[in-house]
């Protein structure tokens, strides 16, 4: 497991599984600076993407904030044009709101999520 970012009161933690070819990104997004972070994260994601042909993006939030969820709606529309990468959206049972975040960004980008529901 290598760590992009570390998680922070309003940054999640992203860290990218070598074996896996997964970068997962957990926690809440809500930075200061969306632009800074969504340009790294993405510049981390493409890079990985160019050494392997392959990913997984696991997304696991517990929340974002409306200006992340505009700079998460055009990083995947920018990666969403990657041939063998798969999207996971995970959410906990009870919360509806991260759950139709995700299908609304899954429609919206023109995408496929594969949708995991989770016990914590």
């Amino acid at each position: 497991m290598i760590t992009i970012f570390k998680r922070e009161d309003k940054l999640p933690s992203v860290v990218y599984d070598d074996e896996n070819k997964t970068v997962k990104i957990a926690g809440i997004i809500a930075p200061e600076n969306p632009i800074d972070f969504f340009s790294k994260l993405e510049e981390e994601i493409k890079n990985i993407y160019k050494q392997n042909n392959h990913i997984t993006i696991d997304f696991q939030l517990d929340y974002f904030n409306t200006g992340s969820a505009r700079y998460l709606y055009l990083m995947l529309k920018n990666l969403k044009d990657f041939q063998n990468t798969e999207f996971i959206w995970q959410f906990e049972k009870d919360d509806e709101d991260i759950y139709e975040s995700g299908q609304e960004l899954e429609k919206l980008c023109n995408i496929k999520f594969r949708f995991i529901e989770i016990n914590r």
